[in-house]
């Protein structure tokens, strides 16, 4: 009997107890016995399996229905839904970011509302409903009210990440008392004040601030979210301190990724351990704030609590990228993150283009977001390490200029292997 390669689900969490695997998904556990286990432990590794056995064939089988694995068919390739796409519909902007990955660009794009309207439509088939809009500046896209029609006449909810200086409340407003639960929003402060408006060339702090009041004030408590570097979270303290009492509903910090503007100082990029401390130090600082009423989200994305205490893993996959969500940019291409895309400065990472291609079809079959998806490390230490990390290809590309090597972030791998770069 020929061998077959299966894919696990990327949205199931699985543990090992007593030898046995636990196998999470969203309404259902499921135990394997050690038979099984390693069976799943070989699906999880990308090996090919060569079922013998009808009890090998049933168990197969009962994975399959429990939307916990699938065949790769390479002849006629699908995979499971999107769990998220994300769009940037425009790069124009009214602000210069010392750390935007887009970049300055002399005649920004911007996405056609009948691209727009085709990408909804086509979620809608493949059952994916989580839609993030960002740009540029997305309020700033000519159409920008006719997109949030199209979104609130849909079954789609969208999640849109602004920089807070223009009128999106004025937008949302007619929204307020109907359907009010299609959108969410985010406000970029990367900051207090003086630091914000600083790494935000063009942007004036209190008219953030009085936005985020008449979002909170129409129905719409939006989240923040903070790009922290070398250069900034320093000022994080100040910076809760400044939006304690704001009517928010969670403060998320992410690192800055050394793509775009962030290039021209890449050298600021945080070591290892330098990452390390800056996450361990915003976690204390978080904690002695004693902020009650705000969410606290740590998007950093890597060590997890695992370090900590015993925690369920993520099935191994590079990253969210072509496995859990793509994105369009304002040109209309689909790509798998546009960070990869515009860390590698070709056409290498795009997958195809929403004006000429089906959004479907690129996910089912696309040979680039199968590249992604049928990855296992090569290197030993990535390979056995039960933290799965989720490391940012992006970042390693930029960085260490090849997508497929251990993340410059990972202090373990640096203590075992050293640099890298070499």
């Amino acid at each position: 009997m020929s061998e077959k390669i299966f894919l696990p689900n990327p949205k199931a969490l699985w543990e090992i107890k007593n030898n046995r695997a636990i196998i999470h998904m969203a309404d259902k556990e499921l135990g394997l016995d050690e038979e099984g286990t390693k069976i799943f432990s070989r699906i999880v590794q990308r090996k090919p399996i060569k079922i013998t056995t009808l009890e090998q064939e049933e168990f197969i089988d009962d994975l399959i229905r429990n939307d916990v694995i699938l065949p790769y068919n390479p002849e006629n390739p699908s995979f499971f839904p999107p769990g998220a796409i994300a769009v940037e519909i425009t790069h124009k902007c009214n602000l210069q970011c010392e750390h935007c990955y887009v970049g300055i660009r002399e005649n920004p794009s911007v996405l056609s509302l009948e691209a727009f309207k085709k990408i909804v439509r086509e979620m809608e088939e493949m059952s994916c409903y989580a839609l993030a809009i960002g740009g540029g500046e997305p309020t700033l896209h000519p159409d920008f009210e006719k997109i949030l029609r199209a979104i609130y006449n849909s079954k789609v909810r969208a999640h849109i990440v602004t920089n807070g200086t223009t009128n999106i409340a004025d937008y949302l407003e007619k929204y307020a008392d109907k359907k009010r639960n299609s959108f969410e929003v985010t406000v970029s402060i990367d900051g207090p004040k003086d630091i914000h408006e600083k790494i935000r060339k063009n942007a004036v702090f209190d008219r953030i601030i009085e936005n985020i009041q008449k979002l909170a004030e129409l129905g719409w408590k939006p989240h923040i979210q903070t790009t922290v570097s070398l250069k900034n979270y320093y000022s994080i303290p100040r910076l809760l301190d400044q939006i304690k009492n704001l009517p928010i509903q969670s403060w998320a910090v992410k690192m800055e990724y050394p793509v775009g503007n962030a290039k021209v100082h890449a050298n600021m990029f945080p070591s290892p351990h330098e990452f390390v401390e800056i996450r361990d130090q915003i976690h204390k600082w978080w904690e002695r704030s004693g902020i009650k009423t705000i969410k606290f989200v740590d998007d950093l994305g890597y060590f997890p609590p695992v370090l900590k205490k015993p925690a369920k893993r993520r099935m191994y996959y590079l990253c969210s990228a072509g496995v859990t969500q793509v994105t369009l940019d304002a040109d209309g291409n689909i790509t798998p993150c546009t960070l990869i895309q515009i860390a590698d400065g070709t056409s290498k990472y795009i997958a195809g283009n929403i004006y000429v291609d089906s959004l479907k079809e690129v996910w089912n079959t696309s040979e680039l977001l199968w590249k992604f998806r049928l990855l296992w490390p090569e290197n030993e230490i990535c390979s056995r390490c039960g933290l799965v990390c989720a490391k940012c290809p992006a970042t390693v590309l930029a960085i260490a200029k090849n997508l497929f090597k251990p993340d410059p972030r990972c202090s373990m791998f640096q203590r075992r292997c050293g640099d890298v770069n070499s």
